[in-house]
């Protein structure tokens, strides 16, 4: 700051003194330049035709007088007038050429150069008058410090003689004023030797600079004895030096204190179990003991110097907590997650101060112990304690803890939330007064639970007892109670149980009653019954069936009676269940099974002769058994039988149905073949006039009415007609009616008309058939026609778009072999043969995709998916596509947590089709918009351009297979028109709608997909990305296997870049040769071979020994790329299927990962 800058600061009227001071320097710079010029104006015819010397003299004068600043003031104005005034064309702004620039150029640098060293000259006056200042202040400090009683101060020759000295550096020594006015003492003499050097350094640093820093060094006291000093001098002569000692003896003692104090608390820090860290305000680690890096795995010399690492994901909050410590506040028992540096999160207890650095710096001084095996102990107590609770209050009961007490009473110390509903009492209530639960006991029951307590507790029992309770609401409840006793170390106490069993004792009761009823129902029943049990082997198979209950029914009909049927075997009274509609079997079926069976059969063994209905089904490890004699049934049920037979056998030979009209009053009867042609049950199928017009059809209902008219006024013998007739269900069937009138009433008028309804839907059907077969063939050669056309326009574009990548591939591969391009040249062709490959591998992609689809063998991989990640992903892929544009693209996501169920990968493709042709059919410069949003419980996105549209001719034929709206070879897009086909199918397998709306060509389109969501609790673990790996082959053996030599070239040259080591075979009989002599880690093989196929190489390579290679692993890499290839070569012992092309690093990486499985 200068004195005229301090002046301005001082107060008003020095500020104005100074404001015009300056002012006035400037006025003179801007007086300057116009004198310059109005010389030059006047002069002009006088002088030479460069006017910047006068312009030049105004710049000095300015930069001498004011400074710097009315030095730059003087230049720019002097540029301007000059450029104005004397550069031609004059009075004009404009530069006529690059001489006037530079000439202009020249005079501005010459000027600046001027203003500064005028303002360097006026800066080192400054500096000057401030130095000599400081001198004089010098001057006076050093007076008053050779008076000081603290500080020696010494004039000695560079040489080694001490000139001078005063009293205090004397006392220090021990040296007086005789002896050092006599010579004797010597600075060089009294140094010892190990400080001669540090002392050399000084003395050079001295002739050097003229002072010297001060240093540590000793004297050699009169007596011997070493003094500690704090040594500076500086010049004051050509070899003379006045030097200033400090005596650091006390302080040398209290650093050597100090020093095996720091020792003593650096060995207590070290050997301290928690760790210590000392930080300072901004986190920087500044002590890191052992126990620290123990703890967290970071060493000390990793961490002191840099920002604590144990908390990366909290550095906001950890900053503020060093803050609150700063400002005085300790942080006792702060329990807290920290990061390991192999990334495993551990619990900390952490206790925080503050303390002082060395330099008295503020700092955090923290202890921390590992608590991470404490808290996962406490988490899991409180997770068994929370379990228990909640099978407590979940079981049916009451849970208690009884303890019996020395004087004969008892307490209960637990009691479960169960009690409120089984005793109606609080569990406190319980615990607090184990009488209040006794006193609910009913009295009758009483004795015997008192009995069964007694004794558990006398022999250390297990308990268990039932009685009745009355519960406070006067409620009567069964109850079960339960126990174990278990030794506690206040003696014994029994866990238990008390649940209800109200029903269980009411459903006993009603057991008891049904089977009461039973048996006398069975015994008054006038079906047979009987209860069998199974009798069982050795080996747990059913033997036999003894009769454990037979009605009289049953002993009537087995012509046994009851008493020598019970207890007696099923094969020794009846023998021929074994074989008589196989019985016995049937029974075992029942039992083995539990299927019950009801058949009806003929029995004709053990004097039992007859047809029965018998009904059997499984009664515990037996069966019960309900029979009764239906002989004259089935004897009924035959005649009747017969006789419909002959019936149903003669209207089906007519294939007629019989109808029968009261012509007067159109009710009819009709046969039931009429109602079941009808599909009506025969028994409620009514049949009128009024019915019959209500079943015709529309169509047919006037001609086939005025045949009847016509027949009944006597226009015709006969009433014959074709007409539909609607059936039950609905449908239609065609009916050929004839009738005849048979009766007449009085008055000569028809009475009775019998007639057929004949049903002749085939005969129909097959005729419109044949006309439907005809107007099929004629649509289907204008379909093939148009599926020919179709055909041959896709196979033009698959030629076409097959083809086309493959001319530079060959072009620049043919240059590249050449050898004449440069390095540039070079990567541009290989980056060219790159890009067309992947547009092939992308062509062969949509084809296969279309193949699957086709046969409906395209699988997808479910799980839950974010579609804002599915977009982004996609967007990635076509963002340097649309930048190589210049399109913009633009996203509205109204929700980022939409999720649906599908398979990432399909949908990331559905995304980047609709994006891909996006771009492509957008112009340069073009807009395309991506929005996400939720429409009801769909998930929907929309791709909206401005690009080239759709013709509304073409609209509904965008999602068709090999539909193009431009097939011809004008075209301006490729691409063989599968991928909106294939984005139709694949949104469809996932639930999804997909259309598309376009106002016109050249007017952009909008293609909308909805996608049915989830709900948002299910887990997606899909944003996170994997952490790229290194995959490395060094020191793996690989055998490749492939008779295409370029092939196998390349794959060899590929893995011996990644330090693998290769052996080439052209053929499978190769490859098992090299297996003699070679071991690989993993077989890498072609299937389409000569010969020898892969799968068949695969099979000998699996048929050897591990010893011999039997085990290896192997990868089929194949052009292959169909499912089935990809399941054949699983089957016959491949690992993996890759598809050729393959990228270099999936292939490696294939390897890696098979190495390491």
């Amino acid at each position: 700051m200068t004195e005229a800058d301090s002046q301005f600061l001082k107060g008003d009227r020095s500020r104005w003194k100074v404001l015009l001071t300056k002012l006035l320097h400037y006025g003179v710079a801007l007086l300057s330049v116009a004198l310059a010029l109005g010389i030059n104006l006047k002069l002009s015819p006088y002088l030479d035709a460069t006017p910047t010397p006068l312009f030049f003299v105004a710049v000095m004068v300015s930069a001498w007088y004011g400074g710097l600043g009315p030095g730059l003031l003087a230049t720019a104005v002097s540029t301007v007038v000059i450029h104005y005034f004397f550069v031609q064309p004059i009075y004009s702004w404009s530069v006529s050429n690059s001489a006037t620039l530079v000439q202009m150029s020249v005079f501005i640098m010459a000027a600046l150069l001027i203003s500064s060293l005028n303002e360097a000259q006026r800066a080192a006056k400054r500096k000057a008058e401030a130095n000599l200042q400081a001198l004089r202040r010098s001057e006076a400090r050093f007076g008053c410090l050779a008076e000081s009683n603290i500080i020696g101060i010494i004039v000695a020759d560079l040489n080694g003689p001490i000139l001078e000295a005063n009293d205090i550096f004397l006392q220090m020594v021990g040296y007086t004023q005789e002896e050092l006015r006599s010579g004797r003492m010597r600075w060089r003499e009294m140094t010892p030797p190990e400080y001669l050097e540090a002392s050399d350094r000084a003395v050079e640093e001295l002739l050097a600079t003229g002072a010297c820093t001060p240093f540590e060094k000793e004297y050699i006291r009169k007596d011997g004895s070493r003094l500690p000093i704090l040594h500076g001098a500086v010049m004051s002569g050509e070899n003379t030096v006045v030097g200033f000692v400090l005596d650091i003896t006390n302080r040398k003692q209290v650093e050597e204190k100090l020093q095996r104090t720091n020792q003593t608390l650096q060995t207590l820090i070290d050997l301290c179990p928690v760790a210590i860290a000392f930080l300072d305000p901004q986190g920087i680690v500044k002590l890191w003991n052992r126990a620290a890096e123990q703890i967290y795995g970071w060493s000390a010399e990793e961490v002191i110097g840099q920002f604590m690492p144990t908390v990366p994901h909290r550095q906001q909050e950890f900053l503020a907590s060093i803050q609150t410590v700063l400002s005085g506040r300790s942080l006792h028992a702060i329990e807290v997650q920290h990061q390991r540096q192999d990334g495993q999160m551990i619990d900390v207890e952490i206790w925080s101060n503050l303390a002082h650095d060395a330099e008295g710096n503020p700092g955090c001084l923290g202890i921390g112990w590992d608590i991470t095996h404490r808290k996962q102990v406490e988490s899991a107590l409180r997770q068994s304690e929370a379990r228990y609770q909640v099978l407590v209050s979940n079981m049916p009961g009451m849970v208690y803890r009884y303890t019996p007490c020395t004087d004969g009473s008892a307490a209960f110390t637990y009691i479960s939330s169960g009690a409120r509903e089984l005793v109606e009492l609080s569990p406190e209530t319980i615990v607090q007064d184990a009488n209040a639960f006794f006193r609910l006991i009913h009295p009758d029951d009483w004795p015997s639970f008192t009995d069964s307590v007694a004794i558990a507790i006398a022999n250390s029992l297990p308990w268990e007892w039932e009685g009745r309770l009355i519960t406070p609401s006067g409620q009567l409840k069964w109850v079960q109670g339960r126990s174990r006793p278990e030794q506690t170390e206040y003696g014994k106490a029994w866990d238990g149980l008390f649940f209800d069993i109200t029903d269980r004792k009411r459903d006993e009761a009603a057991l008891r009653r049904s089977e009461e009823r039973l048996r006398v129902s069975q015994e008054i029943s006038l079906d047979a019954f009987t209860i069998l049990d199974s009798v069982r082997d050795q080996t747990g198979g059913i033997r036999d069936f003894v009769w454990t209950y037979v009605n009289p029914k049953a002993a009537e009909i087995l012509k046994h009676p009851v008493e020598e049927l019970l207890g007696a075997y099923l094969l020794e009274v009846l023998p021929g269940n074994q074989f008589n509609a196989e019985l016995f079997q049937r029974y075992v079926q029942v039992v083995e099974t539990g299927k019950a069976h009801d058949i009806e059969l003929f029995y004709n063994a053990d004097g039992i002769t007859g047809w029965f209905r018998n009904m059997a089904a499984k009664l515990g490890d037996g069966v019960a058994i309900s029979f009764g004699d239906i002989t004259r049934r089935k004897q009924t049920e035959t005649a009747l039988r017969e006789s419909e037979e002959r019936l149903r056998l003669a209207l089906t030979a007519t294939n007629q149905g019989l109808f029968d009209l009261n012509v007067q009053t159109g009710n009819g009867v009709v046969s039931p073949e009429y109602a079941q042609m009808l599909g009506y049950e025969p028994e409620k199928f009514q049949e009128t006039n009024a019915q019959w017009r209500d079943r015709v059809h529309p169509d047919d209902l006037a001609s086939t009415y005025q045949a009847y008219e016509d027949y009944i006024a006597g226009k015709i013998d006969i009433y014959r007609a074709e007409f539909r007739l609607r059936t039950k269900s609905g449908a239609w069937k065609w009916i050929l009616s004839i009738g005849k009138i048979v009766s007449w009433d009085s008055q000569g008028k028809p009475l009775r008309m019998l007639g057929t309804h004949t049903d002749i839907t085939e005969r129909k059907l097959a005729e419109a058939e044949r006309e439907r077969l005809l107007a099929r063939e004629q649509a289907a050669r204008a379909e093939a026609e148009t599926a020919n056309r179709i055909k041959d326009e896709f196979l033009a574009v698959l030629s076409h778009e097959l083809r086309s990548p493959l001319n530079p591939i060959l072009g620049w591969s043919q240059l590249l072999l050449a050898g004449k391009l440069d390095t540039k040249t070079s990567q541009r062709a290989i980056a060219t043969i790159e890009r067309n490959a992947k547009l092939q591998t992308q062509l062969i992609d949509d084809l296969l995709d279309v193949s699957r689809i086709l046969r409906g063998k395209l699988a997808l991989q479910i799980s839950p998916v974010n579609i804002v990640t599915i977009v982004e992903s996609a967007l990635e892929t076509v963002r340097l596509a649309a930048e190589a544009k210049q399109i913009q693209i633009q996203t509205v996501f109204t929700d980022d947590t939409l999720q649906v169920s599908g398979d990432r990968a399909r949908l990331q493709q559905i995304v980047w089709n609709l994006l891909t042709n996006a771009v492509k059919f957008t112009s340069e410069n073009g807009q395309v918009e991506i929005f996400v949003e939720q429409i009801g419980n769909h998930a929907q996105i929309q791709v909206k351009d401005n690009g080239k549209g759709i013709s509304p001719e073409f609209l509904p034929y965008v999602f068709d297979y090999f539909r193009q709206e431009d097939s011809k070879t004008t075209r301006r897009f490729g691409g063989l028109g599968l991928g909106l086909a294939i984005v139709r199918h694949l949104t469809e397998l996932h639930g999804g709608t997909i259309y598309v709306d376009s106002p016109g060509v050249e007017q952009g389109a909008t293609f909308t997909i909805q996608l049915p969501l989830i709900s948002s609790s299910v887990a997606i673990n899909q944003d996170g990305e994997l952490s790229p790996q290194v995959f490395s082959l060094k020191d793996i053996k690989v055998l490749v296997v492939d008779d295409e030599q370029d092939a196998r070239e390349f794959v060899a040259f590929l893995l011996e870049q990644e330090m693998a080591t290769v052996v080439m075979a052209a053929s499978g009989n190769e490859a098992l040769t090299a297996l003699t002599q070679f071991q690989p880690n993993i077989i890498l093989s072609d299937i389409g071979m000569p010969d020898m196929d892969g799968y068949m190489l695969m099979q000998k390579v699996r048929a050897l020994p591990p010893e011999q290679g039997g085990l290896i692993k192997a990868i089929a890499l194949t052009a292959y790329a169909g499912e089935y290839n990809q399941k054949q070569a699983l089957k016959v012992g491949f690992q993996k299927h890759i598809a050729k092309p393959v990228e270099p690093d999936i292939l490696i990486k294939a390897i890696c990962e098979m190495i390491r499985v």
